[in-house]
């Protein structure tokens, strides 16, 4: 069995994607799967292209023993969607070029949307390569970007929606992120087999870390409540809940750490700033393998997204991450997100972009440690027992081949 990996983002970059493939390429040749990864020069989320990447049509490398083909990517330097998509279509063209020249022929195509725009590619190669098609439905565009206002009904919005349904009525197999996905994906295509693929996390790599030294290294008051977020600063999160829930808690010793990169990060230290708020760690993106130590240098953790009933079927990654760690967290997702929570106790679940319930959630946990303790004790018995990233692939892998009709005793 051999897979072709189309994706946009690959490690080194850091991100739920990049964290998701990597993972599931592990968990494949761990089943004695070849696999071959076709992806982008690194670039997210600073939108520049590595020192040593740049200037290069295309790469193959070696990276923890799978084939790496990197193809030509143009950077997004701002923050607009029209520079966003000239990205996105920069890989999709050189990305074809490159896998039909280089990329070895194979079984099956796995290709990971968004972006949709990669959709002709990813059909044009699995027809080069001789391959099976199988799509993977992280996040449904354009559904999401109608809901946040990005795309408005016109000529765009129906050649996305035509896209669409072309690529998953060509592929083999879908798979979604969440419930809400697959379930959407199998009312418009009955025909194609919907495969229900959850992010999880590594839990045993979250187990451990070093708390202590990041309070140290951030200059975090002696005594200090941390409440933390890690992630991407992007329109769909609603992070500006948490500036004015902070506003709220003048009368408690809390510091708020926000660790990672985006388009509405200088927005939120703008507001911030007007909000007179100076209990305000703005932290970079780091590497992967040291989130468990930020993780567990906080006393809890905030995951939202805004008040949109698009989201009420969204499961945000970094939610598993917390857990992982031990880490109570206060969510601020309708839906299956927090369904999770409810069901493993690892939390409060608050109303999206309710700034009044977020800062009561805070104080209640600041309040109370024994009982934010065990939250997070909760967290961490639910990422080991229900949602560990080895267990997911593997179901995953074996429902996929099933899917596809292929003999499921491969090693």
């Amino acid at each position: 069995m051999k897979i072709l990996l189309l994706t946009q983002y690959y490690p080194p970059e850091v991100g739920a994607a990049q964290n998701r493939l990597s993972a599931l390429v592990r968990s494949c040749r761990r089943r004695g799967i070849s696999v071959t990864v076709l992806t982008a020069m690194p670039n997210y989320p600073t939108g520049r292209v590595s020192d040593q990447y740049r200037t290069r049509w295309m790469i193959r490398e070696i990276q923890d023993g799978v084939d790496v083909i990197r193809t030509w990517i143009w950077p997004r330097p701002g923050n607009g969607w029209l520079s966003r998509g000239l990205t996105y279509s920069s890989f999709a063209l050189s990305s074809l070029v490159t896998g039909w020249l280089h990329a070895p022929r194979t079984d099956l195509l796995i290709w990971e949307t968004p972006p949709l725009v990669l959709g002709p590619t990813a059909y044009l190669l699995s027809r080069f390569k001789g391959a099976r098609l199988v799509t993977n439905v992280s996040d449904l565009w354009p559904a999401s970007l109608t809901a946040l206002g990005v795309l408005r009904e016109g000529f765009l919005l129906r050649i996305l929606k035509n896209l669409e349904e072309f690529v998953y009525r060509k592929s083999a197999a879908i798979s979604g992120q969440t419930e809400h996905i697959a379930t959407d994906i199998r009312n418009r295509v009955p025909e194609v087999p919907v495969i229900l693929w959850r992010n999880g996390v590594d839990a045993r790599a979250f187990a451990h870390g070093d708390a202590t030294t990041w309070r140290v290294r951030w200059h975090v008051p002696a005594g200090h409540f941390v409440v933390g977020y890690a992630g991407l600063f992007g329109i769909s999160q609603g992070l500006e809940v948490i500036c004015h829930a902070a506003s709220q808690l003048c009368n408690i010793p809390v510091t708020f750490v926000m660790v990672g990169h985006g388009p509405s990060k200088q927005g939120l230290i703008d507001l911030a700033s007007r909000l007179g708020l100076t209990n305000f760690l703005w932290i970079p993106s780091c590497p992967h393998e040291e989130m468990p130590g930020i993780w567990r240098a906080f006393d809890c953790a905030v995951v939202c997204l805004r008040n949109l009933p698009l989201f009420r079927g969204a499961v945000p990654s970094k939610m598993y991450e917390a857990m992982a760690a031990g880490v109570p967290i206060i969510l601020g997702v309708k839906g299956e997100a927090a369904e999770v929570i409810r069901d493993s106790g690892a939390g409060i679940t608050v109303e999206p972009e309710n700034a009044d319930q977020m800062a009561n959630a805070i104080g209640t946990l600041h309040a109370d440690p024994a009982g934010g303790r065990q939250m997070g004790e909760n967290g961490r018995r639910a990422a080991h027992t229900l949602y560990d990233r080895e267990a997911i692939n593997g179901r995953y892998i074996d429902g996929l081949l099933r899917a596809l009709h292929v003999d499921t005793t491969l090693p």
